[in-house]
Formats: structure tokens, C-alpha cells, sequence
């Protein structure tokens, strides 16, 4: 009886392994296949010409108020050096 039994249990163990064998291998596909596919979304997302143009206007914005003063300040300095080139060139002779 002891036999039979011992028999019993390992092939119910034997049946039990095998089905979670054939689980893991399921649930190790299905897992590949939705990281796979949420990768591959994301990796849609993240180069997605919008999302480009979105940081490139993002740059933009962040740049053109230091382009816009130091064009300020270009213009200040070509006016002063305009003014001493003139006053260089007539010379302003006090009375």
C-alpha cells in the first residue's frame, strides 16, 4: 500500500512540475511579449517628431531672451563706438 501510494505522489509531483514548468514558460512569453511591446511604445513616444518639435521650442523660448540682450547690448556698444569714432573725426573745439 505504501508503494502505491509513494507511486501516487510522485507522479502527481511529476504532473505538478510539468504543469509549472508549462506555466513559467507562459508566463515568461507573455511577460517578453508586454514589456516588449510597452518598450516599444515608449520608445515611439520619446521619438516622436511632436515631442521633437516640442523641445526645440522648449529651447528656443529659453534662448532668444539672452540672444535678444546681448544684441541689446551690441547695439549699445557699436552706438558708443560710433559716437567716439565721430567725435575722432570732428573734433569739438571748446571757445
Amino acid at each position: 500500500m505504501l508503494v502505491k501510494n509513494a507511486r501516487s505522489v510522485k507522479l502527481v509531483y511529476n504532473m505538478a512540475s510539468k504543469l509549472i514548468e508549462s506555466l513559467q514558460t507562459d508566463l515568461s512569453t507573455r511577460v517578453y511579449r508586454i514589456t516588449n511591446s510597452f518598450n516599444e511604445g515608449l520608445y515611439l513616444t520619446a521619438n516622436e517628431p511632436s515631442l521633437g518639435m516640442y523641445r526645440l521650442q522648449e529651447h528656443i523660448q529659453l534662448a532668444i531672451p539672452k540672444v535678444v540682450e546681448q544684441r541689446q547690448a551690441l547695439a549699445q556698444v557699436n552706438k558708443s563706438v560710433y559716437l567716439f569714432t565721430l567725435s575722432s573725426i570732428y573734433p569739438i573745439h571748446g571757445k
